[in-house]
C-alpha cells in the first residue's frame, strides 16, 4: 500500500505536522508527502491511503491552497481510498469554529471512501464542526498556536494507531 500525505499550509504549522507524520510513517510503509499548492491533482490517484491536512482560517474556513485546489479541479472525485485527516486550529482565538477546516475537507472526501484516524477531543473550546458526538474529531487536531508541549507525543500516538489500522487493511 502507498500512503500519500497532502497538506495545505500558510504559516508552516500544518506543514511541520505533516513532516512529523511523514517521518514516522515512512519507517514502516511507503509514503510520500506533497504540498497541495504544488501538485497535479491526478497524482492523488497513485495512492491507496490519503492523509490530508489543513489549518483553519478566520472563522471556520479551509486553508486557501485547498480552496484553489478544489476550484481548479472541479471534477475532482476520489473513490475507494482510505482517508484520514489532520488539522491545526487555535482554540483560544477561534473557539467557536475550532478546526472547522477539517470538516471542509471531510465533506469533499467522505463519499465512497473509508475514513479512519478519528481522534479524542482533548481541548476546551465552544464549537467545532469537526467534532463528532462531542467526543471524537474527524482526525488528528493540533492547536499549535498555543504551543502545547504534548504535541509531539500526541502526533506519535495518533500515527502509531493509524499505522495499526493501515497495516490491517
Amino acid at each position: 500500500m502507498k500512503v500519500g500525505i497532502f497538506f495545505g499550509s500558510s504559516t508552516g504549522n500544518t506543514k511541520n505536522i505533516a513532516f512529523l507524520i511523514y517521518k514516522k510513517i515512512k519507517k514502516y510503509i511507503f509514503c510520500n508527502i506533497f504540498d497541495i499548492s504544488k501538485i497535479d491533482f491526478n497524482i492523488i490517484n497513485d495512492f491507496d491511503i490519503l492523509i490530508l491536512g489543513s489549518s483553519t482560517w478566520y472563522y471556520g474556513k479551509l486553508q486557501y491552497h485547498w480552496y484553489n485546489f478544489f476550484y481548479y479541479n472541479k471534477k475532482f472525485i476520489i473513490k475507494n481510498k482510505i482517508i484520514c485527516f489532520f488539522g491545526c486550529g487555535d482554540k483560544l482565538n477561534y473557539k467557536y469554529t475550532f478546526c472547522d477546516g477539517l470538516f471542509c475537507l471531510y465533506k469533499r472526501f467522505n463519499v465512497n471512501n473509508i475514513i479512519i484516524g478519528y481522534w479524542f477531543n482533548i481541548y476546551k473550546f465552544k464549537n467545532s464542526k469537526s467534532l463528532l458526538f462531542k467526543k471524537y474529531f474527524l482526525g488528528l487536531i493540533i492547536d499549535d498556536n498555543n504551543k502545547y508541549k504534548k504535541n509531539i507525543k500526541i502526533i506519535n500516538i495518533w500515527v502509531s494507531n493509524l499505522l495499526l489500522k493501515i497495516l490491517n487493511y
